[in-house]
């Protein structure tokens, strides 16, 4: 029903936002077809393809200890915006470890871009 999808959807958003540092500068931005971004990701056991999430970076020099996550299964790729769209740029935050019972906080303050709806080239991998 409505207020299920309307609940989902609510929640995804709280999900997603968890990674802006809201005290820092956040601005929609647009970006041109043709523009590349890089991205962590990890590999899909079933198709052997990237996972592409939602957070990009217009640089593949990011600083990955201040992306608010841990990168060491991920491997970075580059994909381009197969049309001009807009983004969330901002800092990323410090975030708290997902696993119970961690207490780590991996460490923010990267500029990241999101958008969880692009249409993106086939991702080829940075070395």
């Amino acid at each position: 029903d409505l207020h299920t999808a309307y609940r989902r959807q609510r929640q995804m958003c709280i999900r997603d936002s968890r990674g802006i540092d809201f005290d820092s500068e956040v601005e929609v931005i647009t970006l041109n077809k043709g523009t590349k971004l890089y991205q962590y990701s990890y590999i899909d056991e079933d198709t052997g393809l990237p996972k592409t999430g939602s957070y990009f970076y217009s640089d593949s020099k990011v600083d990955a200890s201040k992306l608010g996550f841990d990168v060491d299964d991920r491997k970075m790729y580059e994909s381009s915006l197969e049309k001009t769209s807009e983004l969330l740029k901002s800092k990323a935050a410090n975030i708290e470890d997902w696993e119970p019972g961690s207490h780590k906080v991996f460490s923010g303050g990267e500029t990241q871009l999101f958008n969880p709806n692009l249409t993106l080239s086939k991702p080829n991998l940075v070395k």
